[in-house]
C-alpha cells in the first residue's frame, strides 16, 4: 500500500465516527449518548481506585433514599447501630447535623431525592438500615453514573444549537470523559452530578427558549433547583438571572417565578429541619469558610500541580480562549454571543467564590471545586473555534490537549486511593505538596508504579472503554438496523432547531 492509499484509508476510517453518528436520528443520538456514557462510568474497577468510591462527605446522601422510602422523612437515626455509624462518630461527624437526638445530613438532601427511585426496588428486595455499605456503595455509584450521563445528553443539546453537531459531538466528548466528570461526578453521589445536570437543563433551555413563556420558566425551575442542590450555584443563577433580565426582560418575570418555584423546597426543607428558612447543615462553616486569599485559592484551583483546573483538563485552556473570543468584535454577530458573554462572567465569578473558600475539595481526585461549571466550561469552547478557526495547528492542539485530559482521568479511575495523601499532606493550599510538581498526584502515582505500571493502567482503562463503546454502538446499530430504524441522512455539519418544549 503506497503513501497515499494508507492517507485515504486513514482519512476514511476517521470519518466514519461521523459518518455513524449522522446516520442516527436525534433520538437515537440522545439515547447511544445516554447509554455509553452510563457504561463508561460504570465500568470501572473500584479495587484500582477505591479512593473515588470512599468519601465520607456522601454517606448521608446514599442512605437518605431509603429513609425517605420506609419512613417517609429526613432523618437518618435508623442508621445509628449501621458499621459505618459505629465505625465514624456521628456526634463529631461533619456531614451530618444532630437537631433534638435527630441526625440529619449535613448538606443539600436533594440529589438523595432524585435517585430515590432508584432505590425503590433495592427497598422491596429487603434493602434497609442494617444492610451492606457495598449495597449502597453500588447504589450511589449507579446513581451518580446515571446523573452524570444525563448531563452529558443535555450539554450535547445544548451544544447542537449553537454548533455543528460533529462539534457537538466532539464537544460532548471532552465535557464527558475529559473533566472531572468522569472521576468525580459519575462515580458516587456527590451533589456536583446533580447541579450539573440542573445547570445543563437550565442553559438548555435558555438556548432553545425562541421566546417561550414556559421554555423560560422551566430554565429558572432548573436553575433555581440547581441551587437548592448545591447551593454556591447561586452565583450562577444570579449571572444566568441578569442574562434573562438584560436580553429578554419580557420573559423575565417567567423566569424568576420558575427559579422561586424551585428554591421554595429548599426554604421549606431548612426551616423544617433548622429551624429558618435560610438555615442550613453546615452553616458555620458556611458563614465562616471564607478565608483563603483570592489569589492563592485562584491560582491553586486553576493551576496547582496537585488539584489545578488547567492542569487535570488542560482541554479546558480553551474554554479560557472563548471567554476572551466572547468579547471579540468578529464574533458580535453570533446570535448566541451574549449568552457566552454571560457564561463567561458566571464561570469567573463562580472560580472567584471557590477561591475563597477554606478547601480546594479535601481528598479527591483533581478540581472537585469547579466541576459544577464544566457544563459551561464545554459551551464556552464553540466561541474560541469561531475566533480561533480549524486551521491544522489549532486543531492539533486541541487533539493533544484532549488526549492529555481523557489520559488524566484514565489515570484517576485506575490509582486514586488515598495513599498520597496519607503519607504526603498535600490536601490544601497551606501544605507544601499542594504546590509541589515533584510531590504532585500524577507525579506520585508515577514512582509509585513505575512508567511501565502507570501508562499500562491508563492503557487498560482506556482499552476496556474503547471496547465497550465500540460493543454499545455496535449492538445499537444492529438492533436499529434489525428494526428497520435505521435511518440514512443527507446531513452533513448543518443541524434544525427543535421546537421548544
Amino acid at each position: 500500500m503506497n503513501r497515499r492509499n494508507l492517507r485515504s484509508v486513514t482519512r476514511l476510517l476517521a470519518q466514519l465516527p461521523g459518518a455513524v453518528w449522522l446516520s442516527l436520528t436525534l433520538s437515537q443520538r440522545k439515547y447511544h449518548l445516554f447509554v455509553v456514557a452510563v457504561v463508561l462510568y460504570l465500568a470501572t474497577n473500584p479495587l484500582l481506585a477505591p479512593g473515588l468510591i470512599s468519601s465520607l462527605d456522601v454517606v448521608p446522601t446514599t442512605l437518605l433514599p431509603v429513609s425517605i422510602i420506609r419512613e417517609r422523612d429526613f432523618d437518618l437515626d435508623e442508621f445509628l447501630d449501621h458499621p459505618v455509624a459505629r465505625e465514624h462518630d456521628w456526634e463529631r461527624a461533619n456531614w451530618l447535623v444532630k437537631i433534638d437526638d435527630h441526625y440529619f445530613s449535613g448538606y443539600p438532601v436533594f440529589t438523595a431525592l432524585l435517585v430515590t427511585p432508584l432505590y425503590l426496588l433495592p427497598v422491596v428486595l429487603g434493602l434497609g438500615p442494617q444492610s451492606s455499605l457495598v449495597a449502597y456503595t453500588l447504589l450511589g455509584k449507579t446513581g451518580g453514573a446515571l446523573l452524570a450521563a444525563a448531563s452529558v445528553v443535555l450539554v450535547y443539546l445544548s451544544l447542537r444549537l449553537a454548533a455543528s453537531e460533529l462539534t457537538a459531538l466532539c464537544l460532548s466528548v471532552v465535557y464527558a470523559f475529559a473533566s472531572s466528570t468522569w472521576t468525580i461526578s459519575s462515580q458516587i453521589l456527590w451533589q456536583h452530578a446533580t447541579s450539573q445536570l440542573l445547570l445543563a437543563a437550565g442553559i438548555y433551555c435558555l438556548i432553545r427558549s425562541q421566546g417561550e413563556a414556559k421554555t423560560y420558566a422551566l430554565s429558572g425551575l432548573f436553575i433555581g433547583l440547581a441551587v437548592a442542590a448545591r447551593p454556591p450555584t447561586a452565583i450562577v443563577a444570579v449571572v444566568l438571572t441578569v442574562y434573562v433580565l438584560h436580553r429578554s426582560r419580557g420573559r423575565f418575570p417567567h423566569f424568576v417565578a420558575g427559579a422561586l418555584g424551585s428554591l421554595a423546597f429548599l426554604l421549606w426543607y431548612n426551616h423544617s429541619t433548622f429551624g429558618s428558612p435560610i438555615a442550613q447543615g453546615y452553616e458555620a462553616e458556611a458563614w465562616a469558610g471564607w478565608t483563603t486569599p483570592l489569589l492563592i485559592g485562584l491560582v491553586g484551583l486553576l493551576l496547582s500541580p496537585s488539584r489545578g483546573l488547567l492542569v487535570y483538563s488542560p482541554v479546558f485552556w480553551f474554554s479560557i480562549a472563548g471567554i476572551a473570543a466572547s468579547w471579540t468584535k468578529g464574533l458580535r454577530d453570533n446570535p448566541h454571543i451574549w449568552l457566552f458573554r454571560y457564561l463567561g462572567v458566571a464561570v469567573a465569578g463562580f472560580t472567584f467564590l471557590m477561591s475563597k473558600w477554606h478547601s480546594p475539595g479535601g481528598w479527591c481526585f483533581g478540581p472537585r471545586m469547579l466541576v459544577d461549571v464544566a457544563p459551561l466550561l464545554t459551551l464556552l469552547m464553540i466561541p474560541a473555534f469561531k475566533w480561533l478557526g480549524r486551521g491544522r495547528i489549532v486543531l492539533v492542539a486541541f487533539g493533544v490537549l484532549l488526549a492529555i485530559s481523557i489520559a488524566v482521568q484514565l489515570a484517576g479511575l485506575t490509582m486514586f486511593d488515598f495513599s498520597r495523601y496519607r503519607q504526603l499532606p498535600a490536601a490544601r493550599y497551606e501544605q507544601p505538596a499542594f504546590w509541589s510538581i515533584r510531590h504532585s498526584e500524577l507525579a506520585f502515582y508515577l514512582d509509585r508504579f513505575g512508567v511501565g505500571g502507570f501508562l499500562g493502567r491508563i492503557l487498560g482503562q482506556a482499552a476496556v472503554s474503547a471496547t465497550l463503546a465500540l460493543f454499545v454502538t455496535g449492538a445499537s446499530l444492529y438492533l436499529l438496523r434489525r428494526r428497520g430504524l435505521l435511518e440514512q441522512h443527507g446531513e452533513e455539519t448543518e443541524h434544525l432547531r427543535e421546537k421548544p418544549v
